[in-house]
């Protein structure tokens, strides 16, 4: 904390690059551990960094280029909601939906048979090939940054290379199995109606979508409707990397 008499100022940047509330972590990390930076608190959902530091001391251009060496960009624009692109997207994808019907071409989703009606070894290929992706978009990035993290340690014991995906594939076993056996057992002692489930379908639907619109920046002000892990554990997380790559 700056001594009392500093130059001590508030600015609110506008960020733009942010697609995840890691984003707000890892600059606001970078910023706390900066000399003469006072506080900083990111925000995905408004797209704003603010940060108050000694102005004797560093100015807010060398805060900027903090934020930008982090791969983030400084920009003037503030997320606004806009009616119009509101507008647009939900006709464009009305044309999409009306062209797909007039062609017969969403009855394609209706041609893969159940398991066990038909479905032969062509079939189960490209079901396979088309789920394979689920499983590289979720599971690859993490396995990656397991074997990055744990490539400088290799040079000092024979299996520590393996140690940060041999904990992961066990949490993740473990955590699964769990998770399973407590929505099978909710399953048999409660039975939601047809309406339930469609319902929570759709909304499961709804909520990738806009997942994917925040992580291509179409909608800024979609950040706003965004699950995200409480800040207390968040927070836990990141202090734990200080300690180094499991």
């Amino acid at each position: 904390m700056p001594e009392a008499g500093k130059n001590v100022k508030n600015e609110t940047l506008q960020v733009a690059g942010m697609t995840c509330v890691n984003c707000e972590r890892k600059i606001e990390k970078k910023l706390k551990e900066t000399p003469h930076v006072v506080t900083a608190k990111a925000s995905f959902a408004d797209g704003g960094v603010r940060v108050t530091y000694d102005a004797d001391a560093i100015g807010i251009d060398a805060i900027e280029k903090i934020i930008e060496e982090l791969d983030y960009r400084i920009t003037k624009e503030k997320h606004r909601f806009s009616v119009s692109s509101l507008i647009t997207t939900v006709a464009a994808l009305y044309v999409l939906y009306a062209l797909l019907d007039r062609f017969d071409l969403l009855g394609f989703f209706y041609d893969f048979p159940e398991a066990g009606e038909g479905m032969g070894y062509g079939m189960l290929f490209v079901v396979g090939l088309l789920t394979s992706a689920h499983c590289i978009g979720m599971c690859g990035g993490i396995n990656l940054s397991l074997s990055i993290s744990g490539m400088p340690r290799a040079l000092a014991t024979r299996f520590s290379v393996l140690r940060s995906g041999l904990i992961y594939n066990l949490a993740r076993v473990a955590s699964y199995t769990l998770l399973g056996g407590a929505i099978g057992m909710l399953g048999a002692a409660v039975s939601p109606s047809e309406n339930f489930k469609i319902g929570v379908q759709i909304a499961a639907g709804v909520f990738m979508v806009v997942m994917g619109l925040n992580m291509l920046n179409i909608f800024p002000w979609l950040r706003r409707i965004n699950l995200h892990m409480p800040k207390f554990f968040a927070d836990k997380i990141h202090s734990g990397k200080k300690n180094g790559p499991l």
